[in-house]
């Protein structure tokens, strides 16, 4: 962790960091660009505390809103609008796929890239009790022959991501235009920063592992009905990366060797 960041540490009253290196990080990388003057059409999502419903931002400093779609709770405070003063949030509280904001900005097909963590949390059994030091005793040994107990921070990201899971999919089963794909990313983990590369050649495969089918010239109307017409999820059946059996894990395996970069 730079040290800078070490500095922004503050008593754990509302957050960890008090948010001045990171605003300046975010600050630096944008400077006083603004949404609506972007190359590209762009729009981010927060989770307003205040009014209890998520936002999508058109317009306005890039910096700022950028910045406020990826407050996490309980690391970073929550920023202030200035122009209603509530309080924004990380958008993925509220609505973790925007496929409704992605509608209403006249988006007709939405892909989506599921890269959730979906092995859940290991088993332990520390009884009917809990005790904080034994927990850490425990997370502490360097031979330990059970799973090391989550932390509190553990089970409130396992708690959201459940409800963000149960949001994807019931908005899926709603608006059938949107396509889901999911490259096989259960052997990595938030921390794996020097395997960024290998993990975007994984994405790129599995992706064109999907658009395998689609023959040029088609219309998209067309290619969106083939594509539907594979979706694992849509139809009822699991998708490849949920499969538990040895022989999909082996696949799996495989597949993460063969994109190793050299």
């Amino acid at each position: 962790m730079p040290r800078k960041y070490l500095s922004d540490i503050t008593i754990p009253y509302s957050s960890i960091f008090r948010g001045r290196s990171f605003d300046e990080f975010v600050q630096n990388s944008f400077n006083d660009a603004r949404i609506e003057d972007v190359w590209v059409p762009y729009f981010c999502v927060t989770t307003d505390i205040t009014g209890c419903h998520s936002r999508a931002h058109r317009s306005g400093v890039l910096w700022f809103y950028v910045r406020a779609s990826m407050t996490l709770t309980m690391v970073f405070p929550p920023l202030v609008n200035q122009r209603d003063l509530h309080l924004l949030m990380d958008g993925g509280y509220s609505e973790i796929l925007p496929g409704n904001h992605m509608r209403a900005a006249g988006v007709r097909y939405i892909i989506a890239v599921d890269i959730g963590d979906q092995n859940g949390l290991p088993l332990f059994n520390i009884g009917y009790e809990c005790s904080g030091i034994k927990c850490m005793l425990q997370n502490l040994m360097p031979v330990n022959y059970w799973p090391s107990v989550p932390t509190r921070f553990g089970f409130w990201e396992q708690l959201n991501y459940i409800a963000a899971r149960k949001y994807v999919n019931l908005l899926r089963k709603m608006d059938r235009r949107i396509i889901c794909i999911r490259p096989p990313v259960e052997f990595y983990t938030g921390k794996n920063f020097a395997k960024v590369d290998e993990i975007q050649m994984m994405g790129f495969y599995t992706t064109k592992r999907r658009f395998n089918g689609i023959v040029r010239g088609l219309s998209v109307p067309m290619m969106w009905t083939i594509l539907q017409m594979h979706d694992p999820d849509v139809n009822g059946f699991p998708a490849r990366s949920e499969v538990k059996d040895e022989k999909s894990e082996d696949s799996l395996r495989q597949v993460h060797i063969f994109i190793r970069p050299m």
